[in-house]
């Protein structure tokens, strides 16, 4: 059963985090970050997510607990296939018209793999400062999804629909088709790191948290870590036209696993927790000294 935890209130400027996509091995980094900084005192008021990140910001977000949260993904990383529909390739939505086409039925993994997180709650439940970014293909730009929604949006998203929809990356995963009858997608796709959203949300410094490959591509690979490598470059090439004032801070964290792999989880998850760690100095000298120190 998971326990529902009020945010805590949070003393100091108002600061937020960006968290940026990554794959699942930007879920493992993201989560092992989140817990470093949360275990340390440095609760972030605000905090939105894209792809990878948005899933972790949206577990946040209806209150649940870090350590919650991070043991159900690494229960859900050691056994992957237990939430694989049945029909695992959906081929025929390669030639077939249907609503939100993908290879995948994300929703179906996200249900299963995050069961008892409060995924039927609507955004109106969400913590202030929290949110996930989604890309609208319909319309062609990336929109916020959190507790300030327009109420026509709003009310009628879910949480399991905005954390499914902020990772939906088209054409392996099924989009999400919104109240408005526009089709989600993935936010990274317009919006790796979404500095302006936490902007937006009324932060006066930024932490951007970025999810990186490896320095050196192996001499071999698989089809699954290439496209790793090209939609993250890819992606992060857009990412100076949607937020053209940069992070107070950054930090990149350069992980191991391929593109929806669970191979390097543990490690990927141990990196993103050292890096929060390694970076708690110059963390709270970003924020504040009184914020997260030692009483």
């Amino acid at each position: 059963m998971v326990q529902k935890l009020d945010k805590p209130a949070v003393k100091g400027p108002k600061w937020g985090v960006a968290l940026s996509g990554g794959g699942v091995p930007g879920i493992a980094a993201h989560l092992g970050f989140m817990k470093g900084l949360i275990d340390n005192g440095l609760t972030p008021p605000i905090l939105v997510g894209t792809s990878a990140g948005g899933l972790v910001a949206g577990g946040l977000a209806v209150g649940s607990n870090i350590n919650q949260l991070l043991t159900r993904w690494e229960s859900f990383s050691q056994d992957f296939w237990q939430i694989i529909p049945r029909e695992l390739l959906h081929l025929l939505e390669l030639v077939r018209p249907v609503p939100t086409p993908g290879l995948l039925d994300l929703s179906e993994c996200v249900s299963k793999a995050m069961q008892g997180f409060f995924l039927m709650l609507p955004l109106s439940s969400w913590c202030d400062g929290y949110g996930v970014m989604v890309s609208d293909l319909t319309d062609g730009v990336s929109k916020l999804l959190d507790n300030t929604t327009p109420i026509s949006l709003n009310s009628n998203w879910s949480t399991e629909e905005a954390i499914t929809a902020t990772a939906a990356i088209p054409g392996l995963f099924s989009g999400v088709r919104g109240p408005d009858h526009h089709l989600y997608c993935d936010g990274g796709l317009y919006d790796m790191t979404p500095v302006a959203a936490c902007h937006q949300l009324g932060a006066e410094k930024i932490l951007a948290v970025q999810i990186g490959a490896p320095t050196t591509v192996p001499a071999s690979l698989s089809l699954e870590q290439l496209l790793g490598l090209v939609i993250t470059r890819g992606l992060t090439s857009t990412n100076s036209a949607t937020n053209p004032q940069p992070a107070d801070m950054e930090i990149l964290i350069r992980i191991q696993g391929g593109l929806i792999s669970f191979e390097h989880f543990q490690n990927d998850l141990s990196v993103g927790r050292q890096l929060a760690t390694i970076n708690l100095d110059r963390i709270r000298a970003l924020v504040g000294s009184n914020v997260g120190s030692n009483q």
